[in-house]
């Protein structure tokens, strides 16, 4: 996202207001979950609390230097089926 990311309230008006979700099931898994989180107006703290996950693990797998261990991956899974994100 160009040189300086959005915080993630701004982030999720925008979208809201463009009627446009930026993320498609074709993405790397990180860079999805990434805007997923900012779409729903969470941060990364926020999101990994809910998640039940490290901050720190978070933070890798949107970055794309960890893939979610098996564990991880089902908690996600249900946040994604709980909200109805495919």
């Amino acid at each position: 996202m160009g040189g300086t990311d959005l915080p993630a309230k701004y982030f999720a008006k925008i979208i809201n207001f463009l009627c446009y979700v930026p993320y498609s099931p074709r993405m790397p898994f990180g860079k999805r979950m990434l805007l997923i989180r900012k779409t729903l107006g969470l941060s990364q703290k926020e999101f990994s609390k809910i998640l039940g996950l490290d901050q720190g693990t978070v933070l890798r797998i949107e970055k794309g230097r960890n893939k979610p261990a098996k564990g991880s991956l089902e908690k996600i899974k249900k946040f994604l089926k709980y909200n109805k994100i495919d």
